[in-house]
């Protein structure tokens, strides 16, 4: 299969969670047979001749990650009812490269990593409505913001921190919720987790664990 994967960070150097799951799924597709696109988002210049990505996949192509002041945030809590995490990956760039690769490549899978670049998604179904959508969700988002907003609401001085993560919680809910029902198929990192997301009753949900190449170590 030709598959696009789009992630929030460069998977290697495998420096977060995300990005050691992110590189262990394009190894085990590539080594599976199938053909990979990567889109990410990128903090400072790849070495491509030291990278394994630009080795292993067919085509690599880096957006730089964007930077949002906290006026900005402010701004679209107050003036939209979209969640925060929204906007986190917003960037005109991204949105141009994507859209081009879609009008320039059929895909048979098209998967985002985490909720953030779910906002792309209204593109990937304008532009390439024929191939299978996988939301591999790096966390249960809304639980999370409201176990956040449960800890935070107990000491008096975080009060205001507390009732920020209880107004994103219900905007996260309603995004994630979205997304689940909009997608062909979920992946969840956990079974506490696949039982959260499963409440929002949308696509199946498959429960992947991350994992290391072990033999590696």
């Amino acid at each position: 299969m030709k598959i696009l994967i789009l992630t929030p960070d460069i998977p290697y150097p495998t420096a977060s969670g995300a990005a050691i799951r992110n590189y262990g799924i394009i190894r085990g597709l590539v080594d599976a047979g199938h053909t990979l696109t990567l889109l990410t988002f990128v903090q400072e210049t790849v070495d491509k001749a030291t990278n394994p990505l630009y080795q292993i996949c067919d085509e690599v192509h880096t957006v730089e990650l964007p930077i949002r002041s906290k006026q900005e945030r402010i701004l679209n809590l107050l003036t939209t009812r979209k969640a925060d995490i929204e906007f986190r990956l917003a960037s005109a760039k991204f949105e141009n490269t994507l859209i081009r690769l879609l009008q320039g490549n059929t895909y048979d899978v098209i998967q985002f990593s985490g909720i953030e670049l779910g906002s792309y998604l209204s593109v990937i179904q304008a532009h390439q409505s024929s191939a299978k959508v996988i939301y591999d969700a790096l966390n249960a988002e809304a639980e999370l913001q409201r176990v956040i907003y449960t800890i935070d609401r107990q000491n008096i001085k975080r009060l205001p921190i507390a009732l920020y993560s209880y107004i994103q919680a219900q905007r996260i809910e309603r995004f994630e919720k979205w997304l689940c029902q909009s997608v062909d198929g979920v992946i969840a990192v956990s079974e506490e987790d696949h039982d959260f997301l499963i409440q929002h009753h949308g696509a199946p949900i498959f429960v992947m664990s991350n994992g290391i190449f072990v033999d590696e170590y």
